[in-house]
């Protein structure tokens, strides 16, 4: 039986997306960059332990490289930026900082979507 939005298991939130509730991930990245695929692997490995099955929107081009964007606001607190050239970011995003980011916008989500008086 799948948990509720909210319950625990194993020590982690798991969550299930519901209707009403939408989420879009984002990895911006240049051509080569060499820690796009293990930030994507985090990204996956993150939004599976949440429970939440969406796709990952990998953009290609000038842009600081690897950006994790959630509904359009990088997870690193700052606004990505296109460039002229390519550029390698120095703070690349972890496992941790990755999920925090997710489970914020999941509990955030989650209270957006509460009825008064039905949902403890």
């Amino acid at each position: 039986m799948p948990a509720s939005p909210g319950r625990y298991r194993d020590g982690l939130r798991i969550w299930h997306l519901t209707k009403g509730v939408s989420m879009r991930v984002e990895l911006l990245q240049h051509a080569g960059c060499r820690a796009a695929r293990r930030t994507h692997q985090l990204v996956q490995q993150c939004l599976t332990a949440l429970g939440v099955h969406i796709p990952v929107l990998v953009r290609v081009g000038d842009y600081p490289s690897p950006t994790v964007l959630v509904n359009g606001t990088d997870i690193m607190g700052r606004a990505p930026a296109r460039t002229s050239t390519r550029a390698c970011r120095l703070d690349v995003p972890t496992r941790d900082q990755i999920f925090a980011a997710l489970t914020a916008h999941l509990d955030s989500s989650d209270q957006t979507h509460k009825v008064p008086g039905r949902n403890q």
